[in-house]
């Protein structure tokens, strides 16, 4: 059950070994195929989201694989390194391409690679907006944004274009762009902004609450309608305004979790150490 609450994979010590595998189902739940994957060496197992595209699902095991997500068939895989973070999808002009945690941009087509010179966070992901690639806690100690290429036909480099030192620690959490604002978290509850265009400091935040609590921040921010989100592993939820204030507008406590949430309409899906938590507005 540890494995299932914190959304890491099984380690089979007797052999020094890991797998993970991933299956394709209908909407009736009957399974058309499953794939089997053999993972690097990971302390905590197998935390990264595998994403879909029209012709492939990606894969990040160490490896970052393209799979025909109708037959299961492993298309092209490329070598990497293992991160707990997640690929992330955007366009290089008309080509799909795929951002992976060891710091490659490849075609999700055929796994060509665009570039491979972009950062390798270990436990987060980054956000990409105009072909610009930002990062949080880069060696738990920096934030950074990166331009991509712009023609996907031969390799080439991404073009650090800003890096701002961070207090030292785990950013587990996966950062927010909005209305040219980046927002971080740090693991014990600390939450800043830095402007996109400059890298800038713009803001500092530590909620008490969060922080006497000893609560401990995992799961990645979240934008939904006018409020940013902050999740501790210990149940507390934070509203906080988006903007250069980063006010406390309200909070929750519900169970412990550690999983990310999922917004739908009014309401927000949560996966606790025991339970999917449902909160909205009362009927």
């Amino acid at each position: 059950m540890q494995c299932l609450r914190r959304q890491s994979g099984t380690k089979y010590s007797s052999l020094l070994l890991q797998i993970c595998w991933f299956s394709g189902h209908d909407f009736e739940g009957r399974r058309l195929w499953v794939v089997v994957l053999k993972m690097g060496d990971s302390e905590w197992g197998h935390t990264s989201t595998p994403v879909l595209t029209k012709r492939r699902l990606i894969v990040c095991h160490g490896n970052t694989s393209g799979i025909d997500p109708d037959t299961g068939e492993t298309v092209w895989s490329r070598d990497g390194t293992v991160r707990y973070g997640s690929p992330v999808l955007t366009d290089v002009g008309d080509t799909r391409v795929v951002i992976t945690p060891s710091g490659q941009c490849l075609r999700t087509a055929d796994g060509g690679v665009v570039c491979d010179n972009l950062p390798t966070p270990e436990f987060n992901s980054p956000v990409i907006h105009r072909g610009i690639v930002y990062y949080i806690g880069l060696d738990d100690t920096v934030a950074a944004a990166y331009g991509l290429p712009r023609q996907t036909f031969s390799p080439t480099k991404a073009l650090k274009i800003w890096e701002t030192p961070l207090r030292e620690g785990h950013y587990y959490a996966s950062p927010v762009l909005y209305k040219g604002r980046l927002f971080g978290l740090r693991q014990s509850g600390r939450l800043f902004a830095i402007d996109a265009k400059s890298g800038e400091k713009i803001k500092v935040s530590m909620f008490d609450d969060m922080h006497k609590s000893h609560g401990q921040c995992y799961a990645s921010l979240a934008l939904a309608g006018n409020h940013l989100y902050l999740f501790s592993d210990n149940g507390t939820v934070l509203a906080v305004r988006p903007d250069k204030t980063l006010a406390l507008v309200k909070q929750l406590n519900i169970s412990k979790m550690r999983g990310n949430p999922l917004f739908k309409g009014n309401r927000v899906y949560l996966r606790s150490m025991t339970h999917l938590v449902c909160v909205g507005p009362k009927r």
